[in-house]
């Protein structure tokens, strides 16, 4: 893999405007998925904005900045419901022809009620009685206290229906109690483990990472160590659960600094898993997902070249010249004794 040419290779404007005009989206939002780390914010902004259609925008959400928000037009944002939610009360008032559509986390209960007959269609994918128990519900927890073990629970039901401001709050709230928490048990040993989909913490963390797309990505980073950590006073351990199934999940592009966090969590598992015993079920998932999330948008030619290196030793079945560059290939085949490696 050589990054450079790579870069420049995928950065190119006749390219970009050759898929722009393109009557088959389909071939936009695949390059997209297979390169969209690697654009730069001009491409980024030409594509978003001249292209403006829902399924794309879905895929870049995290990287849709406010100046290309305000370029954005109005049917567009209408059909993306997190565009909407990602609207301040300012910026609703400064889109004359939606003055009267609101995100439903910008009502009280009242409110809400007294619209049912006329819900807006840009959020056709929410149920009016959940929102209003949502917004009951992030009141609650924004005035008095909430434990954080229940923080994931409280996530599932308030972060579907809550705007970007919300979202913010409701994990600044329970960042806090986090931060005291570690402080607490500074003297505890950190390990790593993978859990699979299925497990309810997990799939809810899956779940909401869409969601994540329309704060910054030091939330999502919060996001992810709030939901993801767990306690285990008896042995005096912190466990850091990796995702195992988000290799599958993703159809868009995360903020990639939660990717690099992610990937490091994999790569620091307990070697017994994927070392000891190299071809059970879990080891062989947990490499075609860290795979999966290196290829998806060419996350691999992002990654710093200190991340790559310590994930290619990690897993030495997963590098090939697609994702590791030849001189780290020739270092890790020194190290861990690779005498073949995926074709170019």
């Amino acid at each position: 893999m050589n990054i450079a040419r790579l870069k420049q290779k995928v950065n190119d404007k006749a390219r970009i405007k050759r898929l722009i005009h393109t009557t088959a989206h389909g071939s936009l939002r695949k390059f997209l998925l297979s390169y969209g780390y690697l654009l730069n914010k001009e491409n980024i902004r030409e594509i978003v904005c001249s292209f403006g259609r829902e399924t794309i925008i879905n895929v870049m959400l995290a990287y849709v900045t406010d100046d290309i928000l305000d370029s954005l037009h109005i049917p567009t944002i209408l059909h993306t419901p997190q565009l909407v939610r990602r609207l301040s009360r300012k910026q609703i008032g400064s889109y004359r022809p939606i003055n009267d559509i609101r995100a439903a986390s910008h009502y009280t209960s009242k409110e809400l009620c007294a619209v049912i007959k006329n819900y807006p269609p840009s959020l056709k994918y929410d149920w009016i009685v959940p929102a209003i128990g949502a917004r009951r519900l992030y009141k609650y927890i924004i005035k008095e206290d909430c434990s954080l073990e229940v923080a994931p629970y409280v996530f599932n039901y308030i972060v579907p229906y809550a705007n970007a401001t919300q979202i913010r709050r409701l994990i600044n709230h329970f960042w806090k109690q986090y931060r005291k928490i570690m402080e607490s048990v500074r003297t505890y040993k950190v390990t790593y483990e993978e859990v699979a989909g299925n497990h309810e913490v997990c799939w809810i963390f899956l779940s909401l990472l869409p969601h994540m797309s329309v704060v910054s990505w030091q939330y999502a980073v919060r996001f992810a160590h709030i939901m993801l950590t767990g306690m285990d006073h008896s042995t005096r351990c912190i466990i850091k659960r990796f995702p195992l199934n988000i290799g599958q999940s993703l159809n868009f592009l995360p903020h990639h600094q939660l990717m690099y966090m992610l990937l490091s969590w994999a790569a620091n598992i307990d070697e017994f898993a994927h070392k000891i015993w190299p071809n059970s079920p879990t080891a062989t998932t947990l490499r075609n997902c860290v795979a999966a999330m290196m290829r998806r948008g060419r996350l691999c030619a992002r990654m710093p070249a200190a991340l790559r290196f310590k994930v290619g030793t990690a897993f030495p079945e997963i590098i090939d010249r697609k994702i590791f560059t030849r001189t780290e290939i020739a270092k890790l085949k020194v190290i861990k004794g690779i005498d073949r490696v995926g074709c170019d």
